[in-house]
């Protein structure tokens, strides 16, 4: 049974902690669900893990109109994409503001051995003849 919070469905992710790059100012208050504290990521941090994993939130589409909206700082969103050490996440940010006209483009720096590869923005969408 998937768990759902205020009757919408919730997928949670468990982090050794180890593995968490993030620090406490990362996440928003921990509400209880099931009898146990849990950390919700602020808006920065949720649309770098949806740029890393789009097919936990709905797709790639999804991420684009949250990047449209624009209620996010974009010195935060891009410093976190930085952190989680993968050209990929890197580059889907500066794809994706400059086919919405964002402008975040210009402030991410990808090293010109990367530059030749390109990942796939939604991997649930098909990788090749569709356009």
């Amino acid at each position: 049974m998937e768990p759902k919070i205020e009757a919408c469905r919730s997928m949670f992710k468990y982090l050794e902690k180890q593995t968490a790059y993030f620090e406490e100012q990362e996440y928003l208050n921990a509400p209880m669900v099931g009898g146990r504290n849990v950390s919700i990521t602020n808006p920065e941090k949720t649309l770098v893990d949806c740029l890393d994993k789009p097919q936990h939130c709905g797709g790639i589409i999804e991420v684009m109109k949250a990047l449209r909206n624009g209620s996010f700082n974009r010195e935060t969103l891009l410093e976190y994409a930085k952190r989680m050490r993968s050209v990929a996440v890197l580059k889907k940010p500066g794809f994706l503001s400059e086919k919405l006209g964002l402008g975040l483009e210009g402030e991410i720096k990808i090293p010109e051995k990367s530059l030749r590869s390109f990942p796939l923005l939604d991997p649930t969408m098909p990788s090749k003849d569709q356009f």
